[in-house]
């Protein structure tokens, strides 16, 4: 699933890479026979020979479709057919047993004329790879993704490979999760549209000439920031009335937040939260002036997408998909002025998965009901963005600490985010990012480090740590740690509420890569593999929780400090003494006797 970007360069053709064999030059496209001219001299004749009885004269070939290069002569066409209906039987031959019930039209000798010509003649075909990301219902087996072809620079129906890609050049691209993005001739290939489903076919004899890096890691980050417009299209049948069970309001509801009942926790509420305001989703709509015919049936980012075809369960997704990528172009909605992504919702029983998204490309599909449900959006329109299945053991879509994992069929529900390490790959919370070197320990070494809420980052100063990245380079892998605290936007979150993950995921991110939570860990907790990590304490400091870990290579005992011991508190002061009591008035002295009198 992907995000909009400028057109990419054209494709022009590279020589092949230096451990390609050369592969033989095509054969010149046939040319009609020259005009008469006059005729060279007569060779010697032959000696003559027994007669040969007639042959009898060859069926009729049926006609040319137009566009078609015609051979000089009949029986120039006749061994051309021959050829190549061989080519194509040896090619088939070579694959497994289900891939030739498949395909075991390729060894029919009675094909039609111009479909045999279309193959032998091997038209280039330049494409720019996309990866497809399906998705099983919970306890379903993980897929892996799938390598499809897209016009160069445009949007248009996505091309099957057919046979599948040459496996010697993806091991050389280093593995199909590192294709997407790349430009890709196929010299010797050929595009087809013969199929309800576009095809590429690549024989055998073809050169595969890779273009320049993938620009999905490039882009990536650059695709979940800012504000994006999302079309919601619901797929019905104009012929037999089959459509999607949630209505354009309820969709209203449950993607915007818009429509009668607004749901509270929904794909613009939770892209807009989770990214803290980064990334703001905004219902798809045309420009002002845009006459095209489909814009009057855009209601708040969903319409309906009227196909003239049986859209019964069982009818292949894939033709279903073709023609609706199709009638989106023709009502002038495919332009990323319209809609940077799209939501497409099938009626019941057509996908055989509950979704599926194409990686960082514009567009994801919902079997009916999972088109409302906000797990489903922001796990396939995070394929989109680039994003991989978060893990845990051995389920590769078992981390529910993140979007990425598991999806659930509930309408509002859950509220929550994606780990640290999705986090920092989609450009959020760049300035609340502390990223350490396991390189730059030594032995012995002990660094004690805060973390803080991704919930409370508001309350937070710029360089306050939402997220720890730790760069084990020795190992191939990074450690992404955050405090998954079960609160607001993440309130609903299914596992390690409240505590810190530990996710490994890949070096440098962002890359498509599949990630694994390792640990989840409270209060004395630690995880110990090539860096140790402790949670020392975790306290709430006015208004926002702070976890205090312990970051070594291999110390030895408790890396935490104890707890600071503050001296015991003097005793209590004795009461002041009262004053002594004052003594009683002495009584009043007596009166002197009288002086004598004078002699």
């Amino acid at each position: 699933s992907a995000s909009p970007s400028p057109p990419p360069p054209s494709a022009s053709p590279s020589p092949p890479p230096p451990s390609a064999s050369p592969s033989p030059p095509s054969p010149p496209p046939l040319q009609p026979p020259p005009p008469p001219s006059a005729p060279p001299p007569p060779p010697p004749s032959p000696p003559p020979s027994p007669p040969s009885p007639p042959a009898s004269p060859p069926p009729p070939l049926p006609p040319l479709s137009p566009g078609y290069v015609a051979a000089a002569t009949e029986t120039e066409l006749r061994n051309l057919i021959e050829e190549a209906t061989s080519t194509a039987a040896e090619q088939a031959d070579s694959l497994p047993q289900e891939s030739r019930q498949v395909r075991a039209h390729r060894s029919s000798a009675s094909r039609p004329v111009a479909h045999v010509l279309r193959r032998r003649l091997k038209t280039d075909v330049t494409c720019e790879i996309v990866l497809r990301q399906k998705m099983n219902p919970p306890g379903g087996a993980a897929l892996p993704p799938e390598p499809a072809c897209v016009p160069v620079g445009r949007r248009g129906p996505v091309y099957e490979f057919s046979p599948s890609l040459p496996k010697a050049f993806v091991a050389s691209m280093g593995g199909v999760r590192q294709l997407g993005g790349k430009i890709v001739t196929f010299v010797g290939g050929n595009a087809s549209a013969e199929k309800s489903v576009p095809t590429v076919f690549i024989p055998a004899s073809a050169t595969v000439v890779a273009d320049g890096p993938a620009r999905g890691v490039q882009r990536l980050s650059a695709a979940a920031t800012g504000t994006k417009k999302v079309l919601v299209a619901r797929m019905r049948s104009t012929t037999h009335g089959q459509e999607p069970t949630p209505t354009i309001n309820d969709l209203k509801e449950r993607v915007f937040g818009m429509g009668i009942s607004p749901v509270a926790v929904n794909f613009k509420s939770q892209s807009a939260a989770c990214s803290e305001n980064e990334l703001i989703i905004e219902p798809g709509a045309c420009v002002s002036g845009n006459t095209a015919p489909g814009c009057a049936e855009i209601s708040d980012g969903v319409m309906n997408l009227d196909l003239d075809m049986d859209l019964s369960p069982g009818v292949d997704y894939g033709a279903v998909e073709y023609a609706a990528v199709v009638k989106l172009n023709a009502l002038g909605l495919g332009d990323a002025a319209t809609a940077d992504y799209v939501m497409f919702l099938f009626p019941p029983g057509i996908s055989p998965w509950i979704a599926y998204a194409y990686i960082n490309g514009w567009s994801s599909f919902y079997s009916d009901t999972w088109g409302g449900s906000v797990s489903a959006h922001m796990h396939e329109v995070g394929h989109n963005f680039g994003l991989a299945h978060s893990g845990e053991f051995d389920e590769e879509y078992g981390d529910q600490s993140s979007y990425m994992g598991y999806s659930y069929l509930s309408i509002g529900w859950p509220a929550m985010c994606y780990h640290g390490g999705q986090h920092r790959s989609l450009g959020w919370y760049s300035t609340h990012t502390t990223e350490i070197a396991a390189s730059d320990f030594v032995s012995g070494q002990n660094e004690l480090v805060d973390l803080f809420a991704f919930t409370d980052v508001q309350a937070l100063s710029a360089g306050d740590p939402v997220i720890i990245k730790l760069d084990v380079a020795n190992a191939g892998y990074a450690l992404y740690l955050q405090y998954n605290k079960a609160e607001d936007h993440n309130s609903g979150v299914v596992e390690s509420a409240n505590l810190i993950t530990v996710v490994q995921d890949a070096l440098n991110t962002p890359a498509y890569q599949q990630s694994w939570k390792v640990a989840s860990l409270g209060e004395g907790d630690d995880y110990d593999d090539n860096l140790r990590v402790k949670v020392c304490s975790l306290d709430v400091v006015g208004s926002v929780d702070v976890v205090r870990l312990s970051i070594s290579l291999d110390y030895i005992g408790d890396p935490c400090p104890p707890p600071s011991l503050s001296p015991p508190p003097a005793p209590p002061s004795p009461p002041p003494a009262s004053p002594p009591p004052s003594p009683p008035p002495s009584p009043p002295a007596p009166p002197a006797p009288p002086s004598p009198p004078p002699a």
